[in-house]
């Protein structure tokens, strides 16, 4: 079956993410009062959908607010075809640094 299989970001990037992207403020249940699940603070600056093999690829790509100031955003490190097109993002830092990218074994066994 021919299909967009989106891979997204590297377990190393989602890792980075957790320990250095900004939170949302913390929203409390009216009923209980406990923390709802906080996501990271994020804006999504393109659509990937143009990327799917029937614009089914990613909605939206994100840049993340850094704890530090600085900001990284989600990048299309390569888009490879095994009946339909794979696509592994990366993340680039404000300064155009990638960072965390897909080892080229991975692509490459896509």
């Amino acid at each position: 079956m021919r299909c967009t299989q989106f891979q997204g970001l590297t377990d190393e990037a989602n890792e980075f993410l957790k320990e250095n992207a900004e939170l949302d403020p913390a929203t409390t249940c009216p009923n209980c009062g406990e923390v709802i699940t906080r996501r990271f603070r994020k804006v999504s600056y393109t659509s990937g959908e143009h990327l799917g093999m029937f614009d089914d690829g990613p909605q939206h790509l994100y840049e993340y607010t850094l704890t530090d100031g600085t900001t990284a955003r989600e990048v299309v490190q390569e888009t490879v075809w095994s009946s339909g097109p794979v696509i592994f993002l990366a993340l680039e830092s404000s300064d155009g640094q990638i960072l965390f990218p897909w080892p080229q074994e991975a692509i490459n066994n896509a």
